[in-house]
Order: structure tokens, then C-alpha cells, then sequence
């Protein structure tokens, strides 16, 4: 049987603000859809993710890889530069923006990792409608030398 996961986002809304648009309006449209099928879960980030083993470790080892990999670390940073350089304030500190910001991706990169374990299934793949390169390096071994074959990439667009 397939089954569709969705993610909380308010864990989110401490960095991004009080926007809760978003959050509101994929809870309406999953509320509709979940009236028409039972296959849908919604995924509360700090009850089915952060208290699980399996995301901890990954989480741990994401870390680590950060901390002792110089071009991971120039990724991480570089990514997270790139997603908040039109997004920020001016009255912010863009630096300060970042290191918050790279602990948000580190925290989706173990997530995502962690995915086949935590939900249990022998795969797993991140939907996205862009490239996400820093992802695909991390995936395919490029920054410790592991190919993790049991996620994968969906590029919608």
C-alpha cells in the first residue's frame, strides 16, 4: 500500500516568522483530500521526527560531516547563503541569518537520510521543484565517500 507523508512546517515559523499562511493552507487542502483517502499521515516534527534514534544518529553524523569536511561545510553555507540573500531584512545579520539557517539543512539533509528507517520502507525520495545540488553530492558519496542508494531525488517542475 502506498502512503503519503507530509511534514509539519511550523518548526519553521521561529525563523521564518509569524507566517503561518502556508501551514494553514496545505492543512486545508490535506483536510479535503484526507476525506477522500486514509493513506494520508501527517508527520509532527517534534513528536515522529525529532524523537526518533534513527534521526538522532543521522542527525549526529550530518553534524560531524559538517564540523570535518570543508567543502561539505562550503556547501552547506554557500546553499544556505543563496536561499536567504533575497529573503532577509537588512536590519538583519546576515551572518547570524546563516548559521541558524545551516542548522535548519543539516536537519533536513539527516532527516531525509534517516527517511527509510524512520518510516520504516525501503526507500525514500525528495520531491522538489528544483535542482538541489548539494543533496545529489551528499547522496552520491561526493563529500564522505557513501552512495546512499535507499533515497533518492525527484525533480518536479
Amino acid at each position: 500500500m502506498f502512503q503519503s507523508y507530509v511534514l509539519d512546517l511550523s518548526t519553521l515559523s521561529e525563523f521564518l516568522g509569524p507566517s503561518y499562511r502556508l501551514k494553514n493552507h496545505t492543512q486545508r487542502v490535506l483536510d479535503q483530500i484526507k476525506n477522500k483517502s486514509s493513506d494520508i499521515k501527517i508527520i509532527d516534527w517534534s513528536e515522529d521526527i525529532l524523537l526518533k534514534e534513527e534521526y538522532k544518529k543521522s542527525l549526529k553524523e550530518i553534524e560531524t560531516l559538517y564540523s570535518t569536511n570543508k567543502l561539505f561545510q562550503k556547501d552547506c553555507d554557500a546553499t544556505t547563503e543563496q536561499v536567504l540573500k533575497d529573503k532577509t531584512k537588512e536590519d538583519v545579520d546576515f551572518e547570524k541569518a546563516v548559521k541558524i539557517g545551516v542548522k535548519y539543512l543539516l536537519e533536513e539533509l539527516a532527516f531525509v537520510l534517516a527517511s527509510p528507517l524512520i518510516f520504516d520502507v525501503s526507500k525514500t525520495a525528495y520531491i522538489y521543484h528544483h535542482r538541489w545540488p548539494i543533496y545529489e553530492n551528499l547522496v552520491n558519496g561526493e563529500y564522505d565517500k557513501k552512495v546512499r542508494n535507499d533515497v533518492g531525488f525527484l525533480l518536479v517542475k
